[in-house]
């Protein structure tokens, strides 16, 4: 009588989920500015002149990108002679449309509190990222950390290859944190991107300002015994003071 043997060969199956890493490497490009000029208030800058020579892989977190130079970690420290009311602006200065994904993420923290975070993934270059607003700013120096990354927890896509990009910083403040800046009253009276022969008021004529339209609107300011008549509220791609819109 013959004996079958059956051999039974286990099978390791790995399973891998939710986990995508295109080890992509990317670097930025050149200095970013970091001098600003407010009356009552200085602020200095202490992470160095530039990010040049940072290469961005896809890391778990951003402790493991600090540790190993593969994430962006600045230092922005900032005073003033009496409280005032802080906004710390992120403009993106040189960004490529392949840099516009969720996984390319910013936080900014003070003292080990996360204040705000976001990704760029409808972003566009000549953005302006709002990382602090209306922040209550005392007169003791506060010390903040904004890091730049890019998160491997999630999908990485091809398009970030190579890519350099250049990010500036720029500042506002103020002692009333109901206070608004002409360009921003402006900005808020807009009544949409068209309008119709005869309409009066302000509108969006293009990606980059707004203007008032109409041949009979209240568009003139009294200024130190003249009169000014208002166009509109322009930003940095018509004037060059990057992060800002002028009226």
């Amino acid at each position: 009588m013959k004996k079958k043997i059956l051999i039974i060969i286990p099978l390791a199956i790995v399973i891998i989920l939710g986990l995508t890493f295109a080890w992509n490497v990317w670097e930025s490009a050149t200095s970013t500015n970091v001098t600003f000029n407010i009356e009552g208030f200085t602020i200095t800058y202490n992470g160095g002149p530039d990010v040049t020579g940072v290469k961005l892989i896809p890391v778990s977190s951003k402790e493991k990108g600090i540790a190993d130079g593969t994430a962006i970690e600045k230092t922005i420290t900032a005073s003033a002679d009496k409280p005032m009311y802080f906004d710390l602006n992120l403009n993106l200065d040189i960004f490529p449309e392949g840099l516009a994904h969720q996984s390319f993420v910013w936080e900014i923290y003070k003292d080990n509190v996360r204040l705000n975070y976001g990704n760029f993934g409808e972003s566009m270059q000549g953005d302006t990222i709002k990382l602090l607003s209306k922040y209550n700013l005392s007169t003791t120096t506060s010390t903040f950390k904004l890091y730049i990354w890019q998160d491997g927890l999630q999908d990485n896509v091809e398009s970030m290859y190579n890519q350099s990009f250049r990010f500036k910083l720029n500042a506002n403040a103020s002692n009333n944190p109901n206070e608004e800046t002409a360009a921003e009253y402006i900005i808020s009276l807009s009544q949409g991107d068209s309008w119709e022969s005869g309409a009066s008021g302000v509108y969006k004529t293009n990606d980059h300002e707004y203007r008032y339209v109409g041949a009979n609107v209240n568009n003139y300011v009294r200024f130190n015994d003249e009169l000014y008549r208002i166009i509109g509220v322009f930003d940095d791609n018509s004037h060059g003071v990057t992060g800002k819109n002028l009226v």
